[in-house]
């Protein structure tokens, strides 16, 4: 199965679900998480109200941690050191494959 299809089937669930798990789960979360910092530049480029931009930039920063942390395995190192950088109001967002689950880690704003 080529990946654009196997991501199109993690996004939508089609009406003929594939028996068996995708052997390039990482590729898959990659291409998405991918996709979707695409999807907030072009957000963040057609909106002119401040507070909009600023969310979809805070997005985009949270994806592509997202896409530095979740390559492969979860370093201790890497993840200690943007948990010290998180800032107020910033997310982490980390993913467990083996639960398929996700983690959202926030900071409270001080």
């Amino acid at each position: 199965m080529e990946l654009l299809e196997s991501v199109f089937n993690h996004l939508v669930l089609p009406p003929d679900i594939p028996g068996s798990q995708d052997a390039d789960l990482d590729d898959i979360a990659r291409n998405i998480l991918e996709r979707l910092v695409r999807a907030t530049t072009v957000a963040q480029n057609v909106t002119e109200e401040s507070p909009w931009k600023d969310a979809y930039q805070s997005l985009q920063h949270s994806f592509g941690i997202c896409i530095e942390l979740n390559d492969g395995s979860l370093e201790r190192r890497r993840l200690l050191s943007h948990l010290q950088d998180l800032a107020p109001g910033q997310v982490l967002i980390l993913y467990a494959n083996e639960q398929n689950a996700g983690l959202l880690i926030r900071r409270n704003i001080q």
